[in-house]
């Protein structure tokens, strides 16, 4: 581990400290950002429809002009934010509620190898967005007309190792630090100021590139933990003071893709793969610094598109199955399934799941205690393109990213 100052990890750790605390993530601060504000795919909206039309919910509007990616939309005010290449040029665009660009601002080169296209959403905190190219620029920008404010370069400034399908963490921020993992050999996770960029602390991990992980901080007793998966191990991190608590070798060594998010719940760590590796849960010692696993099922194993975790129940995408699987918190084993919309990307609110399959197939399901219930679907036009972009739940409105185009549904009761 590296520290850059002890004065300044002192502060840092004052300030974390006496931060408010969940049993998942802990926004000390008011900011929108991927999967919700919990990162974890669940949205706290009321009143949606509880059935679907024959061709779906009602299409409010659709800009067309995004570019190339996976970007989702994040939200400040009345406006949102939502990123896309152009000619191998990425932009931050900013639209108003009704899908009116309002403007753009190219911020750097982007990925044009395998996938071409921007991959994480913008995080916004405050007045500063952040966002993480492809090619591994971080760059913190102005919400009012996206004006530079910093920039790092994890490939030259902290080693970031190449990897198959460029960089897309989407950028997690706790108070005033803002995280990373480049996977460097020596700067693997680091944490920076994010007024300014300047490095707090990094440390080594298992040398091991990035994985494609988006990370999460837990909460443990009153500790605070950075939980990430690289190449081929789980880390955990003290978030004050940049030390390793523990690793955790993963299964699916032969990828070295893991891209979907951990979940922690009352000492427990949820955790996916894909490529039919499967999921398992890590229980986590008391004082933070070891685990061992409980269970694992390799029946669930979608390979970027996350599931949603409600009560005991775990509902995600078989992907080598085609099917959604309910899978019990405690055993894992499989509660019940339903043959439709998977492989997918699996969001939750008002008690329905929303399944954005890669078929371009959007579903609406009703989990009850023994199944899921169909309760409606419709059908994006056939593209040939890669389209993995997370859904997303906004005041109502359910908004697809689909290749250059951003779409918004009204999903709300009349």
């Amino acid at each position: 581990m590296k520290i850059n100052s002890l004065i300044r990890l002192s502060i840092l750790s004052l300030i974390l400290l006496a931060s408010c605390s969940t049993p998942e993530i802990s926004n000390t601060i008011t900011q929108s950002e991927w999967r919700g504000p919990n990162r974890d795919g669940i949205y706290a909206e009321k009143g949606l429809l509880t059935e679907w039309p024959e061709d779906g919910p009602p299409l409010l509007w659709k800009f067309t002009e995004l570019g190339e990616g996976f970007s989702s939309p994040t939200f400040v005010g009345e406006t949102m934010f939502i990123s896309g290449t152009l000619d191998s040029i990425s932009y931050l665009f900013n639209l108003d509620m009704n899908g009116k660009l309002l403007w753009k601002k190219a911020y750097g080169k982007e990925w044009m190898k395998s996938y071409p296209g921007v991959r994480s959403s913008p995080t916004i905190v405050g007045d500063q967005v952040y966002i993480l190219s492809g090619i591994g620029e971080l760059l913190c920008l102005s919400v009012e007309n996206g004006e530079l404010i910093w920039k790092k370069d994890l490939p030259s400034e902290f080693g970031a190792q190449p990897t198959q399908y460029g960089m897309s963490e989407n950028l997690l921020i706790e108070g005033d630090v803002l995280f990373c993992t480049p996977g460097g050999v020596e700067y693997n996770v680091i944490a920076l100021n994010r007024f300014t960029g300047e490095l707090i602390w990094s440390n080594k991990g298992m040398s091991e590139k990035s994985a494609y992980c988006n990370p999460r901080i837990i909460s443990i007793g009153k500790e605070k933990y950075y939980v990430t998966m690289t190449d081929k191990s789980a880390l955990s991190i003290n978030i004050a003071t940049g030390e390793l608590a523990w690793s955790h070798p993963l299964d699916g060594i032969k990828s070295g893709a893991h891209a979907n998010s951990p979940y922690y719940h009352d000492g427990y760590l949820f955790l996916m793969d894909g490529f039919e590796v499967g999921a398992y849960l890590l229980k986590i010692t008391d004082d933070g610094k070891s685990v061992e696993r409980i269970w694992k099922n390799e029946i669930l194993d979608e390979t970027q598109g996350h599931s949603v975790v409600v009560g005991d129940n775990i509902y995600g995408s078989a992907e080598s199955k085609n099917k959604l699987v309910c899978l019990d918190w405690n055993t894992g084993e499989v509660k019940f399934e339903l043959r439709k919309y998977a492989p997918g990307t699996s969001i939750y609110a008002d008690n329905h799941i929303y399944i954005y399959g890669y078929s371009g197939v959007v579903g609406l399901v009703e989990p009850t205690q023994t199944e899921f219930i169909d309760k409606g679907s419709f059908k994006l036009p056939k593209r040939s393109e890669l389209h993995i972009a997370h859904p997303i739940i906004h005041n109502g409105v359910l908004y697809i990213r689909y290749v250059n185009e951003l779409m918004a549904y009204d999903i709300k009761k009349k």
